[in-house]
């Protein structure tokens, strides 16, 4: 995307639940940073939500999770238009206006965007890194859990 050298691939597993043989996708990602700050990186991170959204189509069944290197809840408000591509495809934030900080830096960067995903639970936050015993030395990102 715009021939930045550093972008990280997004990995995707496609799942299957043997008891109830419900079949879904987990797609992990990791976007642009911020360096170079948003006008610059946020418009690389629409690229990469545009893609995501072409690539996986609108029959997608599943969860895109990881640290989106954007403010969230001002993606969902509307605030920064970054996700923009994944919302106009259908795509739904879990806890959309929650602003509980997922970063050590306090800004909720994290989080799960799902299509045709229903009965994904409320987001559970643990921030590892606010605990003395584990520190930044473990991760600068808190760990999320949802259940379905």
């Amino acid at each position: 995307v715009q021939g930045v050298p550093d972008l990280r691939p997004a990995f995707r597993l496609d799942l299957k639940d043997t008891v109830t043989g419900d079949e879904f996708s987990a797609v992990v990602v990791h976007l642009k940073s911020m360096r170079g700050g948003p006008a610059v990186s946020g418009k690389v991170r629409y690229q990469q939500c545009a893609i995501l959204a072409g690539k996986l189509g609108a029959n997608f069944i599943g969860t895109i999770a990881g640290d989106w290197n954007m403010i969230l809840d001002k993606a969902a408000s509307g605030a920064i238009n970054d996700l923009e591509p994944l919302f106009k495809a259908g795509f739904v934030l879990l806890n959309a206006n929650d602003t509980t900080g997922t970063h050590s830096g306090g800004s909720r960067l994290d989080g799960y965007v799902s299509l045709n995903f229903g009965g994904l639970g409320q987001l559970t936050v643990h921030q590892f890194y606010s605990d003395p015993t584990i520190g930044r030395g473990l991760t600068d990102h808190a760990l999320l859990m949802a259940e379905k």
